[in-house]
């Protein structure tokens, strides 16, 4: 069935692979980005929550004197 469209009859390289390397560099993109936006909120989160616990029950890494 798919063999029969024209577009399927025409064996170019770039048809062939260029969705593969799209979709390569797009998946290595967006890991490039989900590691950096983890590693900024995991230290932000870090050095931002050290001090004296707030009310309630979550409250803040408490810091030893």
């Amino acid at each position: 069935m798919l063999k029969k469209s024209p577009f399927f009859k025409k064996s170019g390289y770039l048809t062939e692979i260029l969705p593969f390397l799209i979709f390569r560099s797009m998946m290595i993109a967006m890991q490039i980005i989900w590691v950096v936006v983890v590693l900024i909120g995991t230290f932000d989160i870090i050095l931002h929550n050290v001090g004296e616990p707030w009310e309630g029950s979550l409250g803040t890494l408490t810091r030893i004197e």
